[in-house]
């Protein structure tokens, strides 16, 4: 008697903690549903959907993470600036497309068809950027007369610094890359009176 009081018990002893679980992801995915949800269709974000606004926020993308990310290599920098920065024009990127690459299943018909289109460019283009990298490097290393290897292990030219400058250009780079290849073209500014986006 003893024993099957004990086993009952520790049965629901062990059953607590996986229903608490589940409560609490359910809770978490119904808040990250709303939030988002409400970061889609708000009108705060109204003014980045446009086709001005998305070339504008192009714009300053590509002059942050190639212009600002090559004086911050040379000079040793503003890393934390330039970082800061590069993370605010990420969000801008995503609030600009309505979040369609942060959630699955949020996307009317031509969103998601953009976004499909974008990250199959945004592969070709990431491909590419690689490929001319290692083709510079071994041009340099065979106009110099040294193995590519040796050529990038003798850099002095890499110290710490510029390793972590290199890191967030990468990381950003390929952050970057679908937002490029979704395309300038944003909402017309009569979306929401054509009641295609409510709140």
């Amino acid at each position: 008697m003893a024993t099957k009081k004990n086993n009952s018990l520790e049965k629901r002893v062990e059953q607590k903690p996986e229903r608490f679980e589940k409560i609490v992801d359910a809770k978490v995915d119904s808040f990250e549903k709303t939030f988002i949800n409400w970061l889609r269709t708000s009108q705060i974000f109204d003014g980045m959907v446009n086709t001005p606004a998305r070339i504008l926020i192009n714009s300053m993308t590509a002059i942050a993470l190639y212009g600002w990310g090559f004086w911050v290599f040379l000079t040793e920098s503003q890393i934390v600036a330039w970082t800061i920065c590069l993370a605010v024009l990420a969000f801008m990127q995503a609030a600009s497309v309505r979040f369609v690459f942060n959630v699955e299943g949020s996307a009317d018909e031509y969103q998601s068809k953009r976004k499909a289109k974008a990250y199959r460019k945004a592969y070709s283009n990431i491909r590419l950027v690689a490929i001319t990298i290692v083709l510079l490097g071994a041009f340099r290393a065979s106009a110099t007369g040294r193995s590519l290897w040796l050529h990038f292990g003798s850099y002095t030219f890499f110290d710490n610094y510029r390793a972590l400058t290199g890191a967030v250009f990468l990381i950003a780079l390929i952050t970057f890359q679908k937002y490029f290849a979704y395309g300038m073209k944003g909402e017309p500014f009569t979306i929401r009176e054509n009641n295609k986006i409510k709140d």
